[in-house]
């Protein structure tokens, strides 16, 4: 049911291996107990702040987040249970259990909603294009019958203009209508570039070196920013992702798609 999950101090990532019923995204499916010899014991009440499937829950790459709303004890072992689950076409999936161990150090502060929900920024960037601006460039333009097109990208032009260093562990995700041509699914054509926004004078965009993939089962590419490393390292090369930096602080990114792809 899980591709893969962190435990992080504040808020567990759940990412799911199939697409998720939102309605059966609620706290009741999703409990914390203390546990004891690998087996769960004693319920924890409310650990999680209220899902909010809008903001928690990203549908494309079925990622969920939970927001801690309660103060774990250090070096305990502790068991999420996962439970009543749905896909789309109402299969009730398995339950799950996923068992970690705090760390000395850990720390799981209550946090409200006005803490880590930052309010719309009224900015508008020129350098920004819409999804159907990119679509028109795309496969010849409108007047092409079987044009490849863009369903959506993660993170996108209307929720991201600050992003989080650590967010989404540096990987943008660009869903397509079909397959594009595996000899477009590298760095050329999928360009990310940088710039630093504070300072005097003009900065250059500089390339930022990132790796390239196309999913196998879904027409979906995926981009990953290399870690802020002296030796450049991605998020799927690293087990614990919780002291790296993708998004560097105080510059802003593009993604440069070459027109070329889809023909």
């Amino acid at each position: 049911m899980l591709q893969w999950y962190q435990i992080r101090d504040e808020y567990v990532i759940l990412k799911f291996d199939f697409a998720v019923d939102t309605t059966t995204l609620v706290n009741s499916n999703f409990s914390l107990y203390n546990a004891n010899d690998a087996t769960p014991t004693t319920e924890v009440t409310s650990p999680f702040d209220t899902i909010n499937v809008e903001r928690d829950y990203q549908g494309v790459s079925r990622e969920l987040y939970l927001y801690w709303n309660v103060d774990l004890a250090p070096s305990s072992e502790y068991g999420i249970v996962i439970e009543n689950l749905e896909t789309i076409s109402r299969v009730v999936k398995e339950t799950v259990t996923i068992y970690f161990t705090t760390k000395a150090n850990f720390a799981t502060p209550n946090i409200s909603e006005s803490e880590y929900t930052k309010e719309p920024t009224n900015i508008e960037d020129f350098s920004i294009k819409s999804i159907g601006s990119l679509n028109d460039s795309l496969s010849g333009g409108t007047e092409s019958s079987e044009k490849i097109s863009i369903v959506s990208i993660y993170p996108d032009e209307h929720e991201s203009y600050y992003i989080d260093v650590n967010s989404y562990q540096g990987k943008i995700e660009i869903t397509f209508n079909d397959f594009i041509p595996t000899n477009f699914v590298n760095s050329q054509d999928f360009k990310v570039q940088k710039k630093l926004m504070s300072g005097r004078g003009i900065s250059p965009w500089t390339t930022v070196p990132c790796l390239v993939t196309q999913s196998g089962t879904e027409p979906i590419v995926s981009i990953y920013l290399p870690a802020q490393t002296a030796t450049p390292l991605y998020s799927y090369q690293i087990s614990d992702l919780s002291d790296y930096i993708f998004w560097e602080n105080g510059y802003k990114y593009r993604l440069i798609i070459s027109k070329e792809v889809g023909y």
